[in-house]
Formats: structure tokens, sequence, C-alpha cells
């Protein structure tokens, strides 16, 4: 459950931080 959290607000935060490039950030996750 800590990973799936971890990623999942990476992921928000990443996208919100740079939603022009979100492929890359799920690339590098």
């Amino acid at each position: 459950t800590l990973w799936a959290t971890a990623v999942g607000g990476s992921l928000l935060y990443s996208g919100l931080k740079s939603p022009l490039k979100p492929s890359l950030r799920l690339i590098h996750a």
C-alpha cells in the first residue's frame, strides 16, 4: 500500500508540475 501511495502521489505531483511530459515521468517511474 505504501508503494502504491508513493507512486500515486509522485504521478499526481509530477503531472501537476509538468503536464507536458507525463510520459517521461511514467517511464521513469
